[in-house]
């Protein structure tokens, strides 16, 4: 499986490949290796998994062996390769013809820190989503198509039997009330990543709410989202919302002293539209994109080498000041599970 994810050790996304092997419907073994850093990064996990239908999720924990550094990344900033401990959980889809979609969450625990690195200091998360195929006989279920009955033929003289009548759904996608959807994207109300837990008021309608990891820290968001349904599967948002979290200011300029600014505590409204996907089986997709302002950027402070050291001693304070850009658009991607 190939897959795209986000570090938040080295703040960029970056493309990896996945091998997966299963023993049976319950246990497999993935390889994962990505390229996001100087050097390409090797993962090995067991992975325990249940199934629904087409939908699996499960737990995953292993080694895991890379390059890393520590925020904020600079041109000076100092790359360590080192043995980390890896453990996550995934959430993921199977149609019939062996496609495959899953969004997985690890958290890296550093096993053999060095370079005057501490093992908080190199402590972070990974977060991936894959697409890819699996082949041979596979152990959990997928999306199969309902069998038809061959038609009888009737004896010489008898009636023929009227046409089958077409058995209509006694259940519906939007009928389920709640769901649980991952999250990634960039600069979006939940950061690079996250998890959001949403609840439908009406069939057209519903709330969501939503923690992740950003660019300066944890995210928190609410958003209310207005659907357009597209026949059985598919519809249309509006959203608008809040959000809280920390702000940081996106392009440094500062190449002095490299100092970094952030609003510590950054008050947001969004806006986002985007296109859906629910399946009867409760697989949910969203793609949006959205524009965030912020609604406090004079509340701007140096975070980061703020003091420096004059040509004559003396320690003084930066004289620089923070550009934060009020509003910035975003772009992500949802998948989870309706129930």
């Amino acid at each position: 499986m190939g897959g795209v994810f986000v570090n938040s050790r080295r703040n960029a996304p970056g493309a990896g490949i996945s091998a997966r092997w299963f023993y049976n419907r319950y246990l497999g073994l993935s390889i994962d290796m990505d390229a996001a850093g100087e050097e390409a990064n090797y993962s090995f996990a067991p992975r325990f998994m249940l199934h629904r239908k087409a939908i699996y999720a499960g737990l995953s924990a292993g080694p895991y062996y890379g390059s890393v550094t520590t925020r904020p990344i600079t041109e000076e900033s100092v790359y360590t390769r080192t043995l980390f401990a890896k453990a996550g959980a995934f959430l993921g889809f199977r149609f019939n013809n062996g496609f495959e979609m899953e969004a997985s969450w690890g958290y890296l625990w550093t096993v053999t820190p060095k370079d005057d690195f501490s093992r908080g200091e190199l402590a972070g998360f990974v977060l991936n989503i894959f697409m890819g195929w699996s082949f041979g006989s596979r152990p959990s279920p997928a999306v199969t198509p309902q069998k038809t009955v061959p038609e009888s033929i009737p004896a010489a003289g008898a009636k023929a039997p009227p046409p089958p009548m077409e058995i209509a759904r006694t259940t519906s996608q939007w009928e389920n009330k709640f769901s649980v959807m991952f999250a990634a994207g960039l600069g979006t109300p939940m950061g690079f990543g996250g998890l959001e837990v949403g609840y439908d008021l009406q069939k057209n309608m519903g709330v969501a709410f939503g923690i992740g990891r950003g660019l300066g820290g944890f995210q928190y968001s609410g958003m209310y989202r207005y659907r357009f349904i597209l026949g059985e599967d598919f519809y249309t948002y509006l959203g608008v919302g809040a959000s809280y979290g920390v702000a940081a200011e996106v392009l440094p300029d500062h190449y002095d002293d490299n100092e970094r600014f952030a609003v510590e505590h950054g008050f947001f409204i969004n806006a986002e539209a985007g296109l859906g996907w629910r399946t009867l089986y409760g697989f949910q997709l969203r793609l949006f994109l959205g524009l965030t302002t912020l609604l406090n950027p004079g509340s701007v402070e140096c975070v980061s080498n703020c003091s420096h050291t004059s040509a004559g001693g003396t320690v003084v304070y930066t004289r620089e000041e923070g550009d934060m850009y009020r509003v910035l658009p975003y772009i992500g991607l949802h998948m989870g599970y309706s129930f």
